[in-house]
């Protein structure tokens, strides 16, 4: 009787740990061009709206944080396919062209709500 109700505890614990241990697919969108529209220099937010033809994956404005970004050296400019220059805020100016790496559940969050993005990358500079 004791070895069916190990049993039985044994199984079942081990049913468990394998529904647990199942990762969320994390897709995140590559190289969604954009370009900014305004700067707030005190909170270090960006205004940015999609401009990709064809297919729009940034339908409308969002607003992104910087703050963490910078920190991270986050926000960068391939100098060559080898070399990254790591860029602040201050850097960024209105009508700059940027690339956003963004993940798909930031994508579907509401109009108004800031957008999480894991790098920026300056394209071209206005």
């Amino acid at each position: 009787m004791k070895k069916i109700v190990v049993g039985i505890l044994l199984i079942s614990s081990l049913f468990a740990l394998m529904a647990c241990s199942q990762k969320e697919e994390k897709l995140v969108y590559l190289g969604i061009d954009a370009e900014i529209l305004s700067r707030n220099y005190n909170d270090k937010i960006l205004t940015v709206v999609g401009v990709e033809s064809g297919k729009k994956v940034l339908q409308t404005e969002a607003k992104i944080n910087c703050k963490d970004l910078e920190i991270g050296n986050k926000i960068f400019k391939t100098k060559n396919s080898t070399e990254l220059e790591y860029l602040k805020f201050d850097d960024l100016k209105v009508a700059d062209r940027i690339k956003l790496n963004v993940s798909e559940k930031e994508l579907n969050k509401e109009h108004g709500e800031f957008l999480n993005v894991e790098q920026i990358e300056l394209i071209e500079k206005n």
